[in-house]
């Protein structure tokens, strides 16, 4: 609803729907709410919400709310938007879409064309260099396309071998595409057009393709299909995927393609693998970051490639989606405007354009610096797999034990039990190491919390200092604590099972009733103490124990040499 500036306040109606946005982002309110007179309500939990998510017409009525009470702010409060007028406004919003992309799904990719920009409405976006895989004009020249013509319609000397796992391939193009291969190999070079159809398709079998499906359920599966012996890159390439091939994510799936044609196919397919250098994780962005632009701004095609970032498996619990409501553990939304509606808007709208193209080349000049100091660079963004792998990034109140300080004196966790009156810690000096450091077993405050997903009762929310806190109507289903990656929330028997009384049992009739004796229980950065500062690094005497926002922590800017 839109606030009076001068007041700091605004109405709400009957059958007006509130609260739904900070529901579904899973993030603190963002208003306060009276009621002036007496009211009748009807509460919903967020599980009610995640199920109705999934359908179109609640979610297109959502979209709806979503541009009236929430987008003019959002868009408004960018930089580049910032001084616009109420008709370039309403200008703008009509070429903005409303797109979300589930964790692990490609948004863009390094080498695409630049066809739109995204502001991001909520969860957490991975920028990678070197991270592209689909095939491009450019990489071939006339001896691969007599080759791979060759090798794909069986005139080629490993034909006999390669044949059974090239039909894979062959079955998954088109006819056209066929046909054009057939007359390549009898020596007729393809034209242009005929070049970028037989792209296209083996682009869409490196996009779309099923081969887990084909090749077998677990990494071991593919490799034993593929003939690992025969590819090498192909072994390597999948050495750190998950070990179930249903887990991998998109770009993992385009990776593992885009590699079994090189191996399927190595003359008629150019070698990314050898060519390309190593990726490179360049950003994390979160909500209101802006990805996209520069490409847009300039024509040119996409210079990195963008991914909707999940939390990992880190080993603690496999993740689970809710049986009940489907909810599955994250996704990101996003606001997309379109290359050619944002460059007409600009023709009009001069003093955007000029602070937009500003941006621009601060953004191209940062890159710039950072793609000619990366051997310079001091506390740039971790490259190692293991920080992406163990999920620190999503910390933002990540606890830390520094091993060189700690001296094993347990005081942190005596620290915690004394803090929480039903005499159970919330800390467990045991975790991954990481540098210096471990990452003991704890809530890490993610910024996107999917513990908070599917609980049936609502119980789990989120506090005003943003805290996760796990409510005492908790029927003990375990839900969060299986879909917390982080292994952070416990179960803890309950001294007295909850049991209903007659009374309450009469009311029910004949529904099957069973006794709560267990109830989840996670870190809430003791903010139920009067100085609500995390008891456990107070208690360290030797300053081992802290508490640190993962992306001011580990992403420090780049230093450059003069």
């Amino acid at each position: 609803t839109d606030i009076d500036s001068r007041t700091m306040r605004a109405p709400l109606h009957e059958a007006e729907l509130w609260g739904e946005m900070s529901c579904m982002n899973r993030a603190p309110r963002s208003a306060t709410v009276i009621a002036e007179r007496e009211c009748y309500m009807l509460e919903m939990l967020r599980n009610v919400l995640d199920m109705l998510h999934n359908d179109p017409a609640y979610k297109k009525r959502m979209d709806e709310k979503y541009r009236t009470r929430v987008l003019e702010a959002q868009v408004r409060g960018l930089p580049i938007f910032k001084d616009m007028t109420d008709d370039e406004f309403q200008r703008l919003s009509e070429s903005i879409d409303l797109v979300e992309f589930q964790s692990g799904a490609t948004i863009f990719e390094e080498h695409e064309p630049s066809d739109s920009f995204y502001v991001i409405r909520s969860g957490l976006v991975k920028v990678l260099k070197n991270a592209w895989y689909v095939l491009r004009e450019s990489e071939f020249d006339d001896d691969h396309w007599t080759a791979l013509a060759q090798e794909l319609t069986g005139q080629d000397e490993d034909s006999g071998r390669l044949q059974p796992l090239r039909e894979h391939v062959w079955s998954a193009v088109s006819g056209e595409v066929r046909a054009i291969l057939e007359r390549a190999a009898d020596g007729k070079p393809p034209a242009t057009l005929d070049k970028q159809n037989v792209l296209a398709g083996l682009n869409d079998f490196i996009r779309n393709g099923n081969l887990h499906e084909a090749l077998g359920k677990t990494a071991r599966q593919v490799l034993e299909a593929a003939g690992a012996d025969m590819g090498g890159q192909l072994k390597a390439t999948i050495a750190d995927f998950p070990k179930e091939t249903e887990n991998w994510s998109e770009l993992e799936q385009r990776t593992f393609h885009r590699a079994f044609l090189e191996h399927v196919l190595p003359a008629g397919i150019p070698r990314r693998f050898d060519s390309s250098g190593p990726r490179r994780t360049m950003a994390y962005l979160g909500r209101g970051d802006v990805l996209g632009e520069i490409g847009v701004f300039h024509n040119t095609p996409r210079t990195a490639t963008s991914v909707a970032y999940d939390h990992p498996d880190s080993g603690y619990h496999q993740r689970i989606p809710d049986a009940r409501t489907g909810a599955v553990p994250s996704r990101v939304e996003l606001l997309k405007i379109s290359r050619e509606k944002f460059q007409e808007f600009l023709k009009d709208a001069s003093h955007v354009h000029a602070r937009v193209q500003k941006l621009v080349e601060e953004r191209k000049a940062q890159l710039e610096r950072e793609g000619r100091s990366l051997g310079q660079s001091k506390g740039s963004i971790p490259q190692d797999r293991e920080f992406d792998q163990l999920g620190l990034i999503q910390g933002q109140k990540l606890m830390l034990i520094h091993l060189d300080r700690c001296t094993r004196c347990n005081q942190c966790v005596e620290a915690c039990v004394k803090a929480h009156d039903d005499g159970h810690t919330r800390l467990y000096l045991d975790g991954p190491r990481y540098g210096q450091y471990m990452v003991p077993v704890t809530c890490r405050q993610c910024l996107d919390p999917v513990c908070m997903i599917g609980c049936p009762v609502g119980s789990i929310n989120r506090g005003s200092n943003g805290e996760i806190q796990i409510r005492d109507w908790c029927i003990g289903c375990r839900m969060c604590a299986e879909q917390c990656p982080y292994g952070s929330i416990q179960m803890s028997e309950l001294a007295n099972p909850v049991e209903l009384s007659a009374a309450e049992k009469t009311l029910l009739g004949g529904a099957e009733l069973k006794p709560v004796s267990e109830r989840a229980v996670v870190c809430d950065m003791c903010s139920s103490l009067p100085h609500q500062d995390p008891s456990c690094v107070y208690a360290c005497p030797h300053d081992a124990a802290m508490r640190v926002n993962a992306q001011d922590f580990f992403l420090e800017p780049l230093v450059f040499s003069e």
